[in-house]
C-alpha cells in the first residue's frame, strides 16, 4: 500500500486550547478520503490530528490571541514538517503564503510535495501595499512551480498545469441528519466560525442595527478588544458569543437558520473560497455574502456590493434560492476519484 503524510502546520487554537481553524476539518476529511487506499501518516498538533491517524511528529498548537502565530513560529513549523516526514509524498492540506515562499527558497531533495490552495497568494501579495511585495510574490510563484502537484479549491484558479480541483469540504450523508424542511427554519441571520479581522463584523452591526431580524454572531474571537466593541455597539436583536461550537451545535445552527452571513472583506477574499459557504449549500440555508464571492464560487444567495446595502429591506425581498445549487461536484465519490488520480500521478 502506498504511504503519504498529511500536514497541518498552522494549528490555530484559542485560549482554551480548542482548535478554531477549518484546518482540522480539512485534515480529517483528507484522511477519510485516503484511508482505504493509502497508509496515512500525520504531522500536526495533538488537537488537530484526526482520531486513529498515525502521528509521526507532534507540532505545537499556536494561540493567535496570545501572539504565538508569528511568521517565525509558522516557518519553524514548516521546516520541522519538511524534515520530519517519513514518506516520499507529503500533502499540506491547509497552507498560507509562508509555506510557498519557503518552497520557493528551498525544497528538500527527493521529497514530493503536494499543497491545497484556496486563493492566489502571489497575485494577492503583488496587489498589496507591502514594500517587499514583489519579492514575496516572486518567491510564492516559485514555490507553486516547485510543487509536485497542486490541489485548488476554486475552479477559477489557474496556477499550474497539473492541478486538480477539490472543494473545501466534501458532501456526505452526515449532513442529511441535520437538514430540515424550510418550514422549520428560523427567520434569523447567523455568523459562525473563527471571528478574524478578515470579517467585517462592524459592518454587520451597522447593517442590522435598525432591524428586528435576530442576528447571532457565535465563534472564537482572536481580538478581545474588537469583541468588546461589538458587544458595546450591538442592538438588542444581536447575540454575540465568544466560544467554539461543537460539530453538532454548529451544523444545527446553520441548518435551522434561514440566513448565514459571510461578511468577508474582499481585500482578503479576492480569489478565495469558503467552507462555510459550501456548508450553507449542504444544509439548505441561504448564504448572505459579497456578490463577487458568490459569483466566483457559483453559488446562489443574497449578494451585496456593500455590506451596508443589507439595511435596505428590498435586499431580502427576492427568492435567493431561485437558482438551484448543484451538489454533484461536492459528492464524496467524485472528489475521491479526482484526488486519488492526482496523488498517484505524483507517486
Amino acid at each position: 500500500m502506498q504511504s503519504i503524510t498529511v500536514v497541518e502546520y498552522l494549528n490555530y487554537v484559542n485560549e482554551r486550547g480548542e482548535d478554531i481553524s477549518h484546518g482540522k476539518k480539512v485534515l480529517r476529511e483528507a484522511v477519510e478520503l485516503l484511508g482505504d487506499d493509502f497508509e496515512v501518516h500525520c504531522i500536526a498538533s495533538r488537537a488537530y490530528c484526526p482520531e486513529g491517524c498515525k502521528l509521526d511528529c507532534e507540532l505545537p498548537a499556536l494561540n493567535q490571541s496570545a501572539g504565538e502565530a508569528t511568521k517565525s513560529a509558522i516557518l519553524k513549523q514548516i521546516k520541522t514538517a519538511l524534515t520530519a516526514a517519513t514518506t516520499d509524498v507529503v500533502w499540506f492540506t491547509n497552507v498560507d503564503w509562508i509555506l510557498l515562499a519557503q518552497l520557493g527558497l528551498f525544497k528538500p531533495k527527493g521529497l514530493k510535495v503536494v499543497a491545497t490552495l484556496y486563493r492566489d497568494y502571489a497575485t494577492d501579495i503583488a496587489q498589496s501595499g507591502s514594500k517587499v511585495r514583489h519579492i514575496k510574490s516572486a518567491l510564492v510563484k516559485r514555490g507553486v512551480k516547485n510543487l509536485d502537484a497542486l490541489i485548488v479549491t476554486n475552479k477559477a484558479l489557474k496556477l499550474k498545469d497539473n492541478q486538480a480541483f477539490m472543494p473545501d469540504y466534501v458532501y456526505s450523508d452526515k449532513y442529511d441528519a441535520y437538514r430540515v424542511d424550510d418550514s422549520e427554519k428560523m427567520n434569523q441571520v447567523v455568523c459562525v466560525g473563527s471571528m478574524r479581522s478578515s470579517k467585517d463584523l462592524r459592518g454587520v452591526i451597522r447593517a442590522f442595527s435598525r432591524s428586528e431580524m435576530p442576528v447571532k454572531i457565535i465563534g472564537s474571537f482572536f481580538d478581545k478588544k474588537e469583541l468588546a466593541w461589538l458587544q458595546e455597539h450591538a442592538t438588542s436583536n444581536f447575540t454575540i458569543d465568544d466560544r467554539k461550537l461543537d460539530d453538532d451545535e454548529y451544523y444545527e445552527l446553520i441548518a435551522h437558520s434561514r440566513y448565514v452571513i459571510l461578511p468577508y472583506k474582499l481585500i482578503d477574499y479576492r480569489s478565495a473560497t469558503s467552507g462555510i459557504l459550501q456548508e450553507c449549500l449542504f444544509l439548505g440555508s441561504i448564504p448572505v455574502a459579497p456578490k463577487a464571492l458568490l459569483d466566483a464560487n457559483g453559488i446562489s444567495g443574497i449578494g451585496y456590493e456593500r455590506i451596508d446595502d443589507l439595511a435596505d429591506s428590498s435586499m431580502w425581498a427576492v427568492d435567493a434560492c431561485s437558482a438551484p445549487n448543484n451538489l454533484d461536484e461536492y459528492m464524496e465519490e467524485n472528489i475521491k476519484k479526482t484526488l486519488l488520480a492526482s496523488l498517484r500521478a505524483v507517486d
